[in-house]
C-alpha cells in the first residue's frame, strides 16, 4: 500500500479487489457486503448472526461445488477488526480448515493497511479523499454555468 497506514490510493483498492477475484469473500453482514460489491467484488457470503459451524459447513460445500464451476479454491475472512470480528475470524479459520478449506490470511493482512477498522467503511469513493470530492463539486458546479475549460 503507498502513503502511509490511513491513506491508499485508488490503485491499492483496484489491486485489493483483484486479490479477492475468484475466492469466496466472508463478511459479517450486509453493509460489509455493499461495501465490497460496490467495489465489483463477487462471491460475498453474509454471515449474519449464523452459527460459525453451520457456516463453515456452507462455504465448504460452495467452494467445493464451485471448483468446477468458477475455479474457486479458497476462502477469505473479511469480518472486522475489533475484538469480536477477530474471534469470529479466528473460530472461522479453525473450523474451515477442519473441513479442508483453504483460508487466504494474506488478504486479510493487506486489508489492514488500509487502516479501517470494519469493512464497511471501505467504499470506492473513499479512495481520492475529500479534496478530490471537492475538486470535482467546484468543477460541476462551473461546467452547470458553462464557466469551466478543461
Amino acid at each position: 500500500m503507498s502513503g502511509g497506514n490511513r491513506h491508499y490510493e485508488h490503485r491499492d483498492l483496484v489491486e485489493f479487489s483483484e486479490d479477492l477475484a475468484g475466492k469466496l469473500v466472508i463478511v459479517e453482514g450486509k453493509k460489509d457486503g455493499m461495501a465490497l460489491k460496490s467495489l465489483g467484488v463477487k462471491n460475498i457470503v453474509l454471515l449474519n448472526g449464523r452459527p460459525l459451524t453451520e457456516l463453515a459447513l456452507h462455504v465448504s460445500r460452495s467452494i467445493a461445488t464451485s471448483r468446477n464451476e468458477e475455479d474457486i479454491e479458497e476462502a477469505v475472512i473479511l469480518t472486522d477488526f475489533d475484538s469480536e470480528g477477530k474471534r469470529i475470524a479466528a473460530r472461522l479459520e479453525y473450523l474451515l480448515k477442519k473441513h479442508k478449506v483453504m483460508v487466504n490470511s494474506r488478504i486479510r493482512r493487506k486489508f489492514m493497511k488500509f487502516g479501517k477498522t470494519r469493512i464497511e467503511d471501505l467504499k470506492e469513493g473513499d479512495v481520492h479523499g475529500k479534496a478530490s470530492s471537492n475538486f470535482n463539486k467546484i468543477r460541476d458546479k462551473r461546467a452547470d454555468k458553462g464557466q469551466w475549460r478543461g
